[in-house]
């Protein structure tokens, strides 16, 4: 008997995560996530999100926020979640990471081309003497900190990236890590892609880009059924179809 109200309860909150709309938001984040001209919000991650949560047979909306604003906001269970976060124990504290990312993204960093014989970058130690540039609530690698902060690293906090790569075609920092595939493209639209270039000898990390889902608004159990769908749907000829679109392919 128990095991059937159990199995009951269990069917009933399912079917009442299915028919709440969720609340979703996210910063501008190209090619990930970003406003369109007629208003929408396209993008790699976002295409999939709307693809996985179709087949789920949820609704949802997606909103734009500064990126700091969707952190708070996912914390203070305003919004359901949020999408392409990195994995690190603050947001472990008010979110669930399914175990399944959206992609993985590769950061390294970033110097003004004029400065490629001047600038390199083998290890953190080439920082040492230069000013470095980071994001708000970004999460790069308790490494990268320990060193900045263990050998008095020059480094400026800014609120967004397109600001801290502006501040780098301005000569007033020299050195920005940033995932490739995001900044590249934000170097585009800002008209900065000859201005400045990656560093691709040095990798500051690895990452998976995961959905991210608010404590306080939605069950662990949706979280699990949410990773089972990204899984399947990242094995189907539509998800590379996506992929290809926005690069080159997706074993690359």
């Amino acid at each position: 008997m128990r095991k059937i109200f159990f199995s009951l309860m269990l069917c009933c909150m399912t079917l009442n995560a299915q028919s709440k709309e969720l609340a979703i938001v996210v910063d501008s984040w190209p090619p990930y996530h970003f406003k369109q001209s007629d208003g929408s919000i396209g993008g790699f991650a976002t295409e999939v999100m709307r693809e996985v949560l179709d087949n789920m047979g949820h609704t949802y909306t997606i909103e734009i926020q500064p990126f700091a604003r969707v952190q708070m906001n996912v914390k203070k269970g305003t919004v359901d979640g949020s999408f392409t976060a990195t994995v690190n124990e603050k947001r472990k504290t008010y979110s669930y990471f399914p175990e399944e990312p959206i992609t993985t993204s590769k950061w390294v960093f970033f110097i003004r081309k004029k400065d490629k014989n001047r600038l390199k970058l083998d290890s953190y130690e080439d920082l040492k003497g230069y000013k470095v540039g980071v994001v708000r609530e970004y999460t790069y690698t308790d490494e990268f900190w320990k060193f900045l902060k263990d050998n008095q690293i020059n480094y400026h906090t800014v609120g967004e990236g397109e600001q801290v790569f502006k501040m780098l075609a301005r000569n007033r920092i020299d050195y920005v890590p940033g995932a490739i595939k995001n900044t590249l493209q934000l170097l585009k639209e800002n008209n900065l892609e000859t201005a400045i270039i990656p560093l691709q000898n040095f990798t500051m990390k690895e990452a998976g880009l995961y959905a991210i889902w608010s404590k306080k608004r939605v069950e662990p159990t949706f979280v699990k059924q949410f990773s089972r769908a990204l899984k399947k749907f990242k094995t189907s000829q539509k998800y590379q179809e996506i992929y290809s679109r926005y690069f080159a392919s997706p074993s690359q």
